[in-house]
């Protein structure tokens, strides 16, 4: 398992964010979640992504946990962070 604090970018005001990062989640084989505001939100899911209500600035923590945890917390901190 690999996690990583990170403080959030202006990701939200991108068109689409939503299904964008269902899609980079979906691209890898670990389970991905976001802890944010004491939930746990699943990436890999529409729906709880779109409850995801971070705003740039706050911090939030990825946690990865299977065999492409690495890159897929790589990738998607370099998504939120943006």
């Amino acid at each position: 398992m690999v996690d990583k604090e990170i403080v959030v970018g202006k990701y939200m005001e991108k068109e689409n964010y939503i299904p964008i990062l269902v899609e980079i989640a979906c691209s890898f084989h670990c389970d991905i979640m976001v802890l944010y505001d004491e939930k746990e939100i699943n990436l890999r899911s529409i729906l709880s992504v779109a409850s995801l209500d971070a705003k740039e600035g706050e911090s939030i923590v990825l946690v990865a946990d299977g065999p492409d945890e690495r890159s897929a917390i790589i990738a998607l901190s370099h998504y939120f962070s943006s």
